[in-house]
């Protein structure tokens, strides 16, 4: 179909209301000229002071930079990062926000994919603290290698228990080597065979009275001075030596006796424990076991095969019953002493699921429940350990503890009875697909081999492996489950913000800040209020508020002062600038009702007029064809039969049959495929019709018998010909003697998409002629050929609701191709679908012979005028470098200009004569 031309118009612009108002005390003969005068005046002001205040810049420059607020704002900012550096460690955690465009397989992937990498840097806090422990032992056992872990206690204890807090996600850090063996000779207790010390939320312990400088009595002393009078019998106020001394910390209470700068100092001593309780961190043995650390530590004699030759993640997940807290460690080797080198090794561990504690709440299950909160696909996230085990969950009531008695462990993913149905019968999946089991049935799996995203049940499942680069085994699988019907949902967008800021601890530094940021910051926030002034156009007030105030609300800096200053200019340039912009808006108005009325005009004018010339093909030559041919070839053929009036149009009728063929293009550039498929059924409809017009006497002779259809009657190359004649399809439409609709089926030469009725009726061109027949000529002589050699069906009032005359849903090859040739078909049929309805509106104003059956069509089209007409379409434009849009406006206000205007064409008429209202019409739209 001829592609419509697009006509180069700027956007009409949004309408803008200004209200103006005269100065206070101005009284009532201020008008917009006095009030302009008053406008240049203070603007010409400003310039002046602006002027001498950029020259005032080049003045005093030392004065104006001590006074000024960056300098001292960063001086004292200067103290507190100095005070604070030793003490205080900030860290910025939080999840990257990022836009899903479509809820598909790929923005899960990339979802779990982002998880995984929060996931990972969560545990690479532990590894990062593991590896700055390491160094800080390093040290220690520089400076005394037979007592390394007291060395690393009294040298780098407190700021240790700083990362702890710092960290946020850490719980503890342990380290230990073998103990001198003449102090395990010498000792009362001879399975205390190490030195181990462990710093905890607010614990601590110290193995090795004879190398820490607290001694047993001392111990003992210290307890019953902080427990007065209390029963040795009970627990905590009797201490027996020998044993692991556990004492309770100052940490972040603020307890009677303590000292802030000293978070490690004594605050009680709990008690003490034989070293071989495996809380104890005593006995080397039970240690080096409940780790699983490889080879044995047998007393201190260390096996070749013993020790940690790089760091890695304990398989094993500690479940601690006392704190209500699961926690995952991290392994690393030291240094050991000469008698036992491959001894040593250090422990950091991470809260992964649990309560409350001292440390705060955040752990990786929290984070977890943070990440689905924020998901509108109701996502559920877990994480399964190398042994098939719980991890954490996003989900509130899942608790992935097993309490036996004194005992604790982590419940399998696949234990249906412990184990939500949300996350059972995946997980149970996984474990079956990618775990083994020994004879004592614990699981090793292999989470390496799990496919990036499956499908499980109803779930949609993506999974990533995580592993820690700077330490092995972590193996962990990080698991995003969906409903497989959100892959195909709505647009998501995802943002979650999780930044927490370091809370100053210099108190004279935060002080100061406070004290220098109140002055900088009035300022400011007097310039956002103002701000918000001018933002409501209340300049006058703006101005007011500055001039307002004592001394002490003077600017105290350099910057406020001149902030000031220019704001007092920006309020009078802005005044200057509302006046011309009114000015300039009510000019856009102007021109835009002008445009559209002239739009309006154009339309009206051109409906049911003969604005190209109407060209035939006989159809003994139509039939002779043996596929179709363009405008161009037969019009240099000399096949064609030109119309170039109204007048000749009405002559030609009188001894000639137009018959008018409406189809759908077959292919991007060609209307046909290489079977000739839209030729054939053409030719079936053109003898149909004249088989049945042969009772019209002369004019349905075959030899009087001409045909239109648009490829060989609308020019394919000139656009501006194109345009001229899809304004003329009214004339062309109501001017056939026979109106064919001829659909056969058949397919798309590019798309391959199946041709046939329902396709016609899907395309938005041959809408288009469907409307101009029925808004000119109703549906006399309106027929449908379906099948390739069928019969002509004529079309009734019951075929309208199976044929949609809603042009602008229909389906243009342009948007289809993404516009690369930059106009869209749609524009270009606006005026000639408001010359239409201009149609109809007059037919049925006019009460003419058809107003009945237009009254129908009227009706038809005012109950769904915004899909008639509609005021807006999407633009898009596909690009090698991807697809844009843009929203558009088509119609806009045109329906509504164009109605207003026939009713006053329609009482003018009125009042007028007959012959004038004869006259002000189409004459081809009353003959035929």
């Amino acid at each position: 179909m001829a592609r419509a031309f697009q006509k180069d118009e700027r956007m009409p612009c949004e309408e803008h209301v200004v209200e103006i108002r005269g100065r206070k005390g101005d009284g009532p003969a201020t008008n917009i000229s006095e009030m302009v005068k008053v406008s240049e005046l203070r603007y010409t002001n400003s310039l002046d002071s602006a002027t001498q205040w950029r020259q005032s810049l080049r003045r005093r420059p030392l004065c104006r930079c001590l006074s000024s607020a960056m300098t001292m704002v960063s001086f004292s900012m200067g103290i507190l990062v100095i005070g604070s550096i030793l003490g205080i460690r900030v860290l910025s955690w939080g999840l990257i926000s990022y836009e899903l465009q479509t809820t598909s397989e790929e923005g899960q992937k990339s979802q779990v994919e982002q998880m995984a990498k929060e996931v990972l840097a969560f545990f690479q806090v532990g590894s990062g603290l593991a590896e700055v422990t390491s160094q800080f032992y390093n040290i220690s056992f520089a400076r005394e290698s037979d007592a390394a872990p007291h060395e690393f206690l009294s040298r780098f204890g407190t700021l240790e228990w700083t990362s702890l807090v710092q960290s946020v996600f850490t719980q503890d850090v342990m380290l230990v080597h073998a103990r001198n063996p003449t102090l395990v000779s010498a000792s009362g207790d001879p399975s205390c065979n190490t030195d181990a010390v462990l710093v905890g939320q607010q614990y601590m312990f110290d193995i090795n009275p004879n190398t820490t400088g607290l001694t047993w009595e001392q111990a003992e002393e210290f307890n019953n001075q902080s427990n007065p009078g209390c029963d040795p019998s009970q627990a905590g106020c009797g201490l027996a030596a020998p044993g692991a001394i556990l004492a309770g910390i100052c940490g972040y209470e603020n307890r009677p006796g303590c000292d802030p700068s000293d978070p490690l100092q004594f605050a009680a001593v709990y008690g003490n424990a034989s070293c071989t309780s495996p809380g104890s961190g005593g006995n080397g043995e039970v240690l080096w076991m409940l780790n699983q650390l490889p080879g044995s530590f047998e007393g201190g004699s260390i096996t070749s095969t013993s020790g940690l030759l790089a760091p890695q993640w304990q398989r094993r997940t500690i479940v601690d019953l006392n704190y209500g807290l699961v926690r995952q460690s991290v392994m690393f080797g030291l240094p050991g002493p000469p008698w036992a080198p491959q001894s040593a090794w250090g422990r950091v561990t991470m809260r992964v699921a649990g309560d409350e504690n001292i440390f705060g709440t955040t752990n990786l299950q929290s984070i977890l429940r943070q990440v689905s909160a924020s998901s509108r696909d109701a996502s559920i996230i877990f994480v399964l350990t190398g042994r098939g085990e719980l991890l954490a969950t996003s989900l509130d009531d899942q608790d992935v503890r097993v309490i036996e008695g004194d005992t604790a462990r982590l419940v399998r993913g696949d234990d249906e009875g412990l184990v939500s149905d949300l996350i059972q019968p995946v997980a149970k999946a996984l474990i079956e697909r990618h775990c083994t089991s020994d004879t004592s049935g614990t699981l090793d799996c292999d989470w390496e081999q799990v496919s990036v995203l499956q499908y499980i049940r109803n779930y949609a499942v993506a999974a990533k492996p995580i592993n820690d680069p700077k330490a092995d085994g972590l193996g962990l699988l990080l698991v995003d489950i969906v409903d497989s019907g959100a892959i195909t949902g709505r647009i998501e967008e995802i943002n979650v913000t999780l930044i927490q800021l370091g809370i100053p601890i210099i108190f004279g530094a935060i002080l100061l800040f406070v004290i220098l940021s109140r002055q900088v910051t009035v300022p400011l926030r007097k310039a956002r209020d103002n701000m918000f002034l001018l933002s409501d156009m209340k300049i006058d007030d703006a101005v007011a508020a500055y001039s307002e105030g004592g001394r002490c609300s003077r600017p105290l800096f350099t910057e406020a002062g001149d902030l000031q200053l220019s704001f007092m200019h920006a309020a009078t340039a802005l005044k200057a600038w509302r006046r011309r912009e009114i000015e300039r808006r009510t000019l856009l108005e102007e021109e835009r009702a002008q445009r559209i009325q002239h739009t309006v005009e154009k339309a009206v004018q051109g409906a049911g007029k003969l604005m190209h010339p109407m060209v035939l093909i006989s159809a003994e030559e139509f039939m002779n064809m043996q596929m179709l041919v363009s405008y161009e070839v037969l019009r240099n053929s000399g096949k064609l039969e030109f119309l170039d009036t109204e007048d000749d149009l009405v002559k030609f009728k009188t001894n000639h049959s137009v018959i008018f063929l409406s189809h759908q293009w077959l292919g991007w550039g060609y209307p046909d495929d290489e079977q000739q498929t839209q030729l054939k059924a053409m030719k079936s409809a053109v003898k149909t019709a004249a088989h049945q017009m042969r009772s019209s006497g002369a004019r349905g002779a075959w030899k009087n018998m001409y045909v239109w259809v648009d490829y060989c009657s609308i020019a394919q190359e000139h656009r501006g010909m194109q345009t001229l004649a899809v304004s003329s399809l009214p004339v062309y439409a109501s001017s056939a003697d026979v109106f064919v609709i001829v659909a056969p089926p058949a397919k798309h030469v590019q798309s391959h998409n199946q041709a046939d009725l329902h396709s016609y009726n899907s395309r938005g061109w041959c809408r288009a002629e469907m409307l101009s027949k029925i808004c000119s000529s109703g549906l006399e002589n309106f027929f449908v050929l379906s099948t390739e050699g069928g019969e002509l069906q004529r079309v009734t009032e019951e075929w309208l609701p199976s044929l949609s005359m809603y042009v602008f849903e229909g389906d243009f090859s342009c948007c289809q191709q993404g516009h690369c040739h930059g106009a869209c078909d749609k524009e270009a049929l606006v005026e000639p679908v408001l010359g239409l309805y201009s149609l109809v509106l007059r037919q049925v104003n006019d009460g003419s012979g058809s107003a009945r059956h237009m009254e129908q069509v009227l009706r038809h089209i005012r109950q769904s005028k915004e899909r008639f007409f509609p005021r807006t379409y999407t633009y898009r434009v596909t690009a090698p470098e991807g697809t844009t849009t843009e929203e558009r406006e088509l119609f806009g206000p045109l329906v509504e200009a164009l109605e207003q205007h026939m009713d006053r064409e329609h009482g003018l008429r009125r009042a007028g004569s007959t012959g004038s209202l004869r006259s002000a019409r189409s004459d081809v739209f009353w003959v035929f």
